[in-house]
């Protein structure tokens, strides 16, 4: 949910110091660097490092006054949150029974320790891990077609097992379907409110600065294009699991679950199934803002286009009228013309005779004069069989 909150000068300035700046950002659903940069635009002083610990402390500290600004400067501050509503004040009453479901203690996933037969899936990821070997890093991954997506190593196996086993069978008997796809790399997908999810199990790898044994001191110093694509760094796999949802590009919402130092993620299933309908929701909500934007685009882009024709016809319409009226005021000279031809002709007793050059030429140019008049219909003139002829 976006909000737009409007702040004088005076009340930034008052807020900014009566606070820690990252509390005031947060507040307000931005950072606390883009609150900098508000400041600094209105010229609010804000206080220095150490400001609050020594506040803290007792000790002497001091407050700049707020600096006049000149007419012409930005004088009220716009802040806009980006900060996304939490599941519960979505209105989404799906999403809000489901979470109630996770939360019923009677509800709670269990991770045994002999957990019976295992569900298809886990088994064949079971027997591709035994199989792999490790990479680099010392994680085995499964190599078969129809695994669960891990990444632990042999000593986490059959803990991992066991996990992937209550976390699968816990999303059937809540009717979120399982789908494993291995092209063009494996993925494990569920579906929760009709929206797809892919997660992961992974251990997470502790490194350190690769130390040079003796025979490759020796190596190196003899061969240093070698050594220099050599690995820098030695892992160790922690022992530390984490489930994930991953590819997925959403704001405000948690997407990883890990051991902690007093809880495993074998008593968080259902914090992590609380986090898949959150993900769920906010996937949903993410897809439906850019249709809607692109909607909004697209009628905007219409309305343009629509605009750009108008524009256009009636620009039509302006070049057609200022060309009719220049034609027409030409062929009003040309009659005051020919008028004054008549009567000069008159006036020296001329005589205009029906089959004299004189009249002849008074037709014709009255003629040449109704063509140009668009308020008249234009005689027809040799002139119109000029487009036939044009390469001649």
């Amino acid at each position: 949910m976006t909000g737009t909150v409007h702040l004088s000068r005076q009340e930034l300035y008052d807020q900014v110091w009566v606070e820690p700046m990252t509390k005031l950002a947060a507040r307000y659903g931005i950072s606390d660097v883009g609150l900098a940069k508000i400041c600094r635009r209105l010229g609010v002083p804000r206080p220095g490092r150490g400001y609050w610990e020594k506040k803290r402390r007792g000790r002497r500290v001091t407050q700049p006054p707020l600096p006049k600004m000149k007419d012409d400067v930005e004088t009220v501050a716009e802040i806009t949150s980006w900060r996304r509503a939490p599941v519960a004040e979505q209105n989404d009453d799906a999403a809000q029974k489901l979470i109630a479901y996770e939360l019923e203690p009677d509800n709670r996933i269990q991770v045994h320790d002999n957990a019976g037969e295992l569900h298809p899936l886990v088994a064949t990821t079971e027997r591709s891990l035994r199989a792999a070997k490790a990479n680099e890093k010392g994680l085995v991954a499964p190599r078969a077609r129809g695994c669960l997506d891990v990444a632990i190593s042999e000593g986490a196996r059959d803990r991992a097992i066991r996990i992937m086993d209550a976390l699968v069978k816990g999303m059937e008997s809540r009717q979120w379907n399982v789908a494993i796809v291995d092209e063009p790399s494996r993925s494990m997908k569920v579906t929760v409110l009709g929206e797809i999810l892919e997660i992961r199990l992974e251990e997470s790898v502790s490194r350190k600065d690769h130390v040079l044994t003796p025979a490759e001191q020796k190596r190196k110093a003899s061969d240093n294009l070698y050594f220099y694509q050599r690995q820098k760094y030695d892992f160790s796999p922690s022992g530390k699991l984490s489930l994930k949802i991953i590819n997925l590009h959403v704001y405000g919402v948690r997407l990883s679950w890990s051991d902690g130092s007093t809880q495993r993620i074998e008593r968080r299933l259902n914090s992590f199934f609380v986090g898949l309908i959150n993900a769920a929701v906010q996937k949903r909500l993410d897809r439906e803002e850019r249709e809607r934007q692109k909607r909004e685009w697209e009628a905007e882009q219409n309305r343009r286009r629509e605009m750009a024709e108008l524009i256009e016809e009636e620009e039509e319409r302006l070049k057609k009228l200022e060309t009719d009226a220049e034609a027409w005021q030409k062929s009003q000279g040309i009659r005051v013309y020919i008028e004054a031809v008549r009567r000069n002709a008159i006036a020296e007793r001329r005589e205009i005779g029906e089959d004299g050059e004189l009249e002849r030429w008074l037709l014709w140019a009255s003629q040449q004069a109704d063509r140009l008049d668009p308020l008249v219909e234009s005689p027809p003139s040799i002139l119109d069989e000029k487009k036939d002829y044009r390469f001649w």
